[in-house]
């Protein structure tokens, strides 16, 4: 989340125009994918354990995505806010083209944070850990 909003806060006192979907938010973007699934992929063995217990529960791979996503939405969005407040501000205080901004960078951010869950999820090593 540091590296988030560390561009984020560079990027919005540097800027004097709209950023609706600006050089800003791409770059924006482009940095919440990157850094959404290096996070996802830190501390896979804690994750591993919690996957596995919430599926030995009655829990489904969806459901486990959907946990993963939602986190990185709001970690994106918590970590987004200076950003898209100042694309508020120089908006008119139009709360439109603020809230658009805010749900491509959330999902963006859900997404790729969710992504690497799959791919452990349906990896040889799950299923053998699964199955001991």
């Amino acid at each position: 989340m540091l590296t988030i909003i560390i561009v984020s806060i560079n990027y919005s006192l540097g800027t004097t125009i709209p950023v609706f979907l600006g050089p800003g938010t791409w770059l924006q973007l482009l940095t919440i994918a990157l850094v959404s699934a290096l996070a996802s992929r830190s501390d896979t063995a804690r994750k591993l354990r919690e996957e596995l217990a919430l599926l030995a529960y009655g829990g489904s791979s969806w459901q486990v995505w959907l946990r993963y996503f939602v986190r990185g939405l709001a970690c994106a969005l918590v970590a987004s806010l200076p950003l898209l407040y100042s694309e508020y501000a120089l908006t008119g205080f139009s709360i439109e083209p603020t809230a658009v901004s805010a749900f491509f960078v959330s999902s963006v951010g859900g997404f790729f944070y969710a992504a690497p869950s799959l791919a452990r999820m349906r990896s040889k090593g799950f299923v053998e850990n699964y199955k001991g």
